[in-house]
């Protein structure tokens, strides 16, 4: 049974190491995961509360007051930053955070990957992270400058940072030139 939509975000930046841009950089990020029970007897063996297995009684993972689904969350917000990293500092991924909100599978598989070696969600409770969207990343400050700092580079690279430079170069000989 999938469970979706679970909202998370953080009130504060996450802080992680990117290979790509080779720095610390940290963001505020607010997204959705759809948790799936594979394993139904092990859930409600290990996870699900003596309170809820008295009929009539619901246990329901939106529910404000549960304890348990509210657990769930607070271990998924604080994996967030070791699969932010996990996932930018993959080399089958390119090194690019930036391209995350594209590649929910991905995200998602890094977050699985993460929750599960801290928490044993699959192994221990009969549950894992199935899909997972971003719906907002927003840099701070010094990392929001270090990405422009970033794609000005990129974009000086290659055939169009030599026709950059070639005009560059000619423009600057043009000036010389009339003075």
């Amino acid at each position: 049974k999938d469970l979706p939509n679970n909202r998370f975000g953080t009130l504060s930046e996450l802080y992680w190491d990117d290979a790509y841009l080779n720095a610390q950089v940290g963001a505020t990020v607010r997204g959705t995961y759809t948790v799936r029970i594979t394993d139904p007897i092990l859930f409600i063996q290990n996870w699900v509360p003596a309170a809820y297995l008295r009929p009539g009684v619901v246990f329901d993972f939106t529910d404000d007051y549960n304890d348990a689904a509210m657990q769930l969350f607070a271990e998924v917000v604080g994996c967030l930053a070791q699969a932010l990293s996990l996932y930018s500092n993959d080399p089958a991924r390119g090194n690019r955070i930036t391209r995350i909100q594209q590649d929910t599978v991905g995200f998602a598989r890094s977050l699985s990957e993460v929750v599960e070696r801290a928490y044993q969600w699959r192994s221990g409770r009969g549950l894992e992270i199935v899909s997972a969207t971003i719906v907002a990343l927003e840099y701070d400050l010094s990392t929001r400058e270090l990405l422009k700092t970033v794609q000005r580079a990129d974009a000086l690279r290659g055939a169009r940072g030599n026709s950059n430079l070639q005009q560059a170069v000619a423009a600057g000989l043009q000036a010389a030139g009339e003075n």
